[in-house]
Parts: C-alpha cells; structure tokens; sequence
C-alpha cells in the first residue's frame, strides 16, 4: 500500500489532492507523489516503497526542499507525480490568509473544524454569526 505523509500545517488541503495521491501511486503509476507549498516546501509526500537517499542534503524549512527532494527523485530514477501547489501556514501572512478562507469558504471550513474551533476559542477567527449560514462542524470527544 502507498504510503502518504502529510503536513500539519495545511489545515485546507483539498482530500482531493490526497486521492489524487493515493491514485497514482496505487495504479503504479508514479512511484511518488509530491505537492508543492507555495513556499518551496511540500505539503504531502508519497511513496510506493522507502526509498534510502531520497531526502538527503534537503535543506528542510527553506525554498528549495522541494526542488531538492524532486532532484533526488530524479537522481533515483523515481517517476515523480506533481501535485497542484498549496499553501501551508507557517507565518503570520499565511495564518491571515487561512483566516479569510476559513471566514470565506464553507467548504473549507467544513475540511478544518479542529482548526476553525481552536481559532475561534484563542479570538483568531470572526464571531461565526458574521458568516456561517449553518453551524460549525462538531469535533471530537
């Protein structure tokens, strides 16, 4: 079975893109999938197998781990599946873009409710009445 990791710091990501991953993999097809962060980082990583080296000399937190991880890819002859770009929330800009989505986009709420709730309680989020239509999701226990 595919294996498929996952940064937490995407709280949005579209379960599409991870299907997307799992599919190409599964159907061997590619035996990596790889997503893009706008930042130069990746938000999911796929594999059919472990592959020893592929994240050697990747310089983790800067613009090029991306390109870098890819270029090991390359280097072990992996067929690379890119995923479309999307972000990830790593300083204050992108927390207030994630707070205009999560304020702007029902679907996106209902993909983050842990996060729309810890937003709300830490005052990081508008009051819900300024744009739910329907209540936010329910989440754990």
């Amino acid at each position: 079975a595919p294996l498929i990791f996952l940064g937490a710091d995407s709280p949005t990501l579209p379960p599409a893109f991870i299907a997307t991953a799992i599919e190409r993999l599964a159907a061997h097809e590619a035996d990596m999938t790889l997503g893009p962060a706008e930042d130069g980082g990746y938000y999911l990583i796929g594999l059919r197998r472990p592959e020893r080296g592929l994240f050697q000399d990747v310089a983790w937190g800067t613009p090029q781990a991306y390109a870098q991880t890819a270029r090991n890819a390359a280097r072990l002859r992996l067929r690379l599946f890119r995923l479309p770009p999307w972000y990830d929330v790593d300083t204050p800009a992108e927390l207030l873009r994630l707070r205009a989505e999560l304020s702007s986009d029902p679907e996106a709420r209902r993909r983050a409710p842990a996060t729309c709730q810890w937003l709300l309680a830490h005052n990081l989020l508008p009051a819900p009445e300024s744009y739910l239509t329907e209540p936010l999701p329910r989440t754990g226990a």
